[in-house]
């Protein structure tokens, strides 16, 4: 879906600020649930130990997630599945959530979508708002279950109410989109506000292009600037091209040069396309750093085969100039960077309870202007 905004690339290159896209449940924050118990007094591996092993649901639930991550302990998902279960049994509802991600990512257990569903729909009931993302999500991706784009939308807008900052996010899409519900732009912008302003960085960063466009809030770049800076200095990569480009362009903030540069090669460095298109054309033009053809050269050949094809023509352009002036020597060593930045950036499996958002006849996309 687009949403017209003025041109802001330099050099003629003419693109719009894009809406981010991020990590789906690895970031999900939870709402305390009725079966929470306080962390115990000793936070160490030891003393998480011990606590549950006298019985503690919630530190064998924080017991289990350190095992499944091996934080300060070695790595056992088998034996995390182990402790989730034993936190299960006590009625921890984070514990059964949890169960649901092992079963549904196959680590410690065999993949079983049945067994997963069950775990999650154990956890939402119990009030687990992390639980209602992963079932609104598997609905939307028809995982193990029906597709059903309104009881997708049904379980975005159960997880915002009871504290998901991600299901805000997710259900204000819903809302902005008319996907499993009317469309009602007034209380996308409602339940928007609310995720950026609990902390998710997407929101955030989405709240910000709303505002530089002026859809359903006071058109201000002033403000979209400050949105954008929240949710790059969360870590949120499409912020950080959208902000490196307003610096650059001095939109809503006065001019940076180098400042833009910063944020546009953070962003680039994190895998964002556009970013490295724009990285390299600020390595050919000394706009922000002094002009480095080698670098311009290995940025602009990423974004050829990484941009969208509306940019790929652009990007190619880019890479053909800045390499008459690389050596076959240099050009050989940087294409031998490219190869291994190719290889080490493969992309992971997407999983079924992955809460990507979803267009109007129920297929995942990425969340682009």
């Amino acid at each position: 879906m687009s949403l017209p905004v003025a041109p802001i690339f330099a050099a003629g290159l003419a693109a719009s600020l894009a809406v981010c896209s991020a990590p789906a449940l690895a970031q999900q924050g939870t709402a305390a649930t009725p079966n929470s118990a306080s962390a115990p007094a000793d936070t160490s591996p030891d003393g998480v130990r011990a606590a549950a092993e006298r019985g503690d649901a919630s530190a064998m639930y924080r017991f289990g997630q350190m095992l499944a991550s091996g934080r300060g302990v070695a790595r056992n998902e088998k034996e995390a599945v182990v402790w989730y279960l034993r936190a299960a049994d006590k009625g921890n509802a984070r514990a059964m959530a949890a169960l649901g991600v092992m079963y549904s990512k196959g680590r410690g257990v065999v993949a079983s979508d049945v067994d997963a569903i069950r775990w999650y729909t154990l956890a939402a009931k119990l009030g687990e708002p992390s639980a209602m993302v992963a079932l609104g999500a598997r609905s939307a991706n028809g995982a193990g279950m029906p597709r059903d784009l309104g009881v997708a939308a049904d379980w975005y807008r159960r997880a915002s109410e009871a504290g998901s900052s991600q299901g805000m996010r997710l259900y204000a899409r819903a809302l902005e989109t008319g996907v499993g519900v009317p469309v009602d732009d007034g209380a996308a912008v409602l339940w928007l506000t609310r995720a950026a302003e609990a902390g998710d960085a997407e929101a955030a960063c989405n709240l910000g292009v709303r505002h530089l466009s002026g859809r359903g809030v006071p058109k201000d770049a002033t403000t979209a600037v400050r949105w954008l800076r929240v949710a790059a200095e969360a870590g949120e990569a499409t912020a950080m091209f959208n902000l490196g480009v307003m610096l650059a362009d001095g939109n809503g903030v006065a001019e940076d040069d180098s400042l833009g540069f910063k944020w546009m090669k953070a962003a680039a460095d994190r895998g964002d396309a556009p970013a490295m298109l724009r990285l390299a054309m600020m390595y050919r033009d000394g706009e922000g750093i002094g002009r480095d053809s080698v670098a311009a050269y290995y940025w602009s050949s990423l974004a050829t085969e990484s941009v969208g094809i509306d940019l790929r023509e652009r990007a190619a352009a880019v890479r053909f100039e800045v390499g008459e002036a690389v050596s076959a020597q240099a050009r050989a060593e940087t294409d031998g960077r490219i190869a291994a930045w190719r290889a080490a950036r493969k992309p992971a499996a997407i999983a079924p309870d992955s809460a990507g958002d979803v267009d109007s006849d129920g297929a995942t996309k990425p969340d682009k202007l």
